[in-house]
């Protein structure tokens, strides 16, 4: 143990000395991983932000049932087992249900007649953090609070109106507003409530007898309920595909938003093979020219290692010789390259933000790849070390018994 501690610290000075070789070979790996980081934190950041923009848009995942149908609350259940399904909730008609939206202490009314859609658990519209609401509760989208100058805590009401039996009816009802939708999860003029409350505003429209709107209409029907759409959102790009093809698969036809979020994906997996295809073809050409040069020193310094063998020096302790000079000008070069990274990273960022009208940063080496990274290139000269450690095992001590003598 002692001796190769010996050994280390022999190698790592016979660098010192060698100083221009040292910085040379330094400089070389440096020269070779600079560039790839900053290709790899380019296509990181710019693929990552893209990416981002998108599936922040709810709508990217959303699927589409493409024909009218009726759909009964066993196919409901069975998407909402679905593991691929984020979010699923029925609708009690084909076109969307519009109301008129007032504010409750003033009885101004939003002109713009805000859509209303079924919410739950899991729906990608809600702010996040934010329960589903439940009956009398719903959130409003930012046009309708800026149109009623509204606030999370405010106070609404909903106005209808039907004609049955040749009179027309009126029914308000009252909500609390939960909170706001931000506009990148929906910049339409809508709310979102409780699936049961737009339920029964559909069937009071239908003339049927809601006891909570009054004492007139149609009794309900006693049958099974049926859906002619609902609202599906699947959990990622790879879900959405899934379930796209499972439900194609049971003669259900949908359609989805997917083309640009895929040809985004695309386009990142091109660009990981063309990056780990480079990476690797300069790794391989790196490890030969690098082991090459720590063999070649290891022949020059053939007299020195003799006579550590000839001193007590096991094969194994001479073979750290090489492997301490391999690692630390491994690790000399990755710092070099990890500090080029930066600089040039700081200033492509304001480049290709203004460029590609990036709001976060352009090149983004996460510290997982980053160690990843100074990982392999430690591994990568150990490995074109092991040539070099092979031949400093062979020295005889023999050959020191020569160097001996001569001197």
């Amino acid at each position: 143990m002692r001796n190769g501690l010996l050994a280390i610290r022999l190698g790592l000075e016979d660098l010192l000395y060698s100083r221009t070789s040292f910085l040379c070979q330094v400089l070389g790996l440096a020269a070779l991983i600079a560039p790839l980081l900053i290709l790899f934190g380019i296509k990181t950041g710019v693929v990552s932000e893209e990416t981002g923009k998108l599936l922040s848009n709810p709508e990217n995942l959303s699927i589409s049932l493409a024909r009218t149908g009726q759909y009964d609350e066993a196919f409901i259940e069975m998407l909402r087992q679905d593991e691929d399904v984020a979010f699923v909730a029925p609708m009690p008609r084909i076109l969307a249900l519009d109301a008129d939206i007032g504010r409750a202490d003033t009885g101004i009314i939003d002109p713009a007649r805000p859509v209303l859609l079924p919410s739950g658990p899991g729906d990608p519209y809600l702010p996040e953090g934010s329960r589903a609401p439940q009956r009398g509760e719903l959130y409003l989208t930012i046009p309708v609070a800026a149109n009623l100058d509204i606030e999370a805590g405010d106070s609404v009401f909903i106005q209808l109106s039907r004609k049955l039996d040749g009179n027309q009816e009126y029914a308000t009802l009252d909500f609390s507003v939960m909170g706001l939708i931000g506009a990148n999860a929906w910049g339409k003029s809508g709310a979102l409530m409780h699936s049961d409350d737009l339920f029964d505003i559909q069937l009071w429209r239908d003339q049927y007898l809601i006891e909570s709107f009054g004492d007139t209409g149609k009794p309900l029907p006693v049958r099974e309920r049926v859906y002619p759409k609902a609202r599906i959102y699947a959990k990622d790009v790879q879900a959405a595909l899934s379930l796209n093809q499972r439900l194609a698969e049971q003669g259900v036809e949908v359609s989805s938003s997917l083309r640009s979020v895929i040809s985004l994906n695309r386009l990142d997996r091109a660009l990981s093979i063309s990056f780990f295809i480079i990476t690797f073809v300069a790794i391989i050409g790196y490890a030969a020219s690098f082991g090459a040069a720590l063999w070649a020193n290891v022949m020059r310094k053939t007299r020195a290692l003799s006579l550590l063998r000839l001193g007590g020096f096991c094969r194994s302790e001479v073979a750290l010789f090489p492997i301490a000079q391999a690692t630390f000008i491994a690790a000399c070069g990755w710092g070099l390259a990890a500090a080029l990274y930066l600089a040039v990273a700081f200033v492509l960022d304001d480049q290709l933000r203004l460029a590609l009208g990036l709001t976060g940063q352009a090149s983004r080496l996460e510290p997982l790849n980053a160690g990843l990274s100074a990982l392999i290139c430690v591994l990568v000269a150990w490995l074109a070390s092991s040539g070099a450690a092979w031949a400093a095992t062979r020295i005889d001590p023999a050959d020191g018994i020569g160097h001996v003598q001569d001197s």
